[in-house]
């Protein structure tokens, strides 16, 4: 038995692929634009690159605890009185004494006229917003050059 001569041609309908393609290449542009908008230049204000001198400039450090506590102390300063180089800051409940932060890091500026580098150290707890609020009081007594500590 001889089979018949089979319809061979077949139409494939490209515009629904073209549809979806068109859609992935629009959300992925998109992403693009709003991953350059996100980001920022960062330099290293402690380490190796900071100065040619060699030596580090003065420096705040803030560790901020899961309760809230915030520890600050100052670093590469010699000479300065104990109650300004460390001090522990007790917590409101369970967020941190952004006017105390905001009072300490006052009296270091005015003893300390070239402190402009402040380095936070987040615990994993840590309020973001407690961060955020800190870094604002900082940059309103310019310590301008503020680095966030990866957990």
């Amino acid at each position: 038995m001889k089979k018949g001569n089979a319809n061979l041609d077949f139409e494939l309908n490209l515009l629904p692929v073209i549809s979806v393609l068109a859609v992935c290449l629009s959300f992925l542009l998109l992403t693009t634009v709003w991953v350059e908008i996100g980001t920022f230049d960062l330099s290293q204000a402690v380490g190796t690159d900071a100065t040619d001198s060699g030596k580090n400039p003065p420096s705040m450090w803030v560790h901020f605890e899961n309760d809230g506590t915030v520890q600050v102390s100052v670093k590469e300063v010699d000479g300065l009185s104990q109650s300004l180089q460390f001090i522990e800051i007790k917590n409101q409940g369970r967020r941190s004494n952004i006017r105390a932060i905001e009072l300490h890091a006052e009296k270091l500026k005015l003893a300390v006229p070239n402190l402009n580098v402040a380095l936070l150290l987040p615990a994993p707890g840590s309020s973001y917003d407690d961060m955020i609020q800190v870094m604002d009081k900082l940059k309103k007594q310019n310590i301008t050059d503020i680095g966030i500590s990866p957990l």
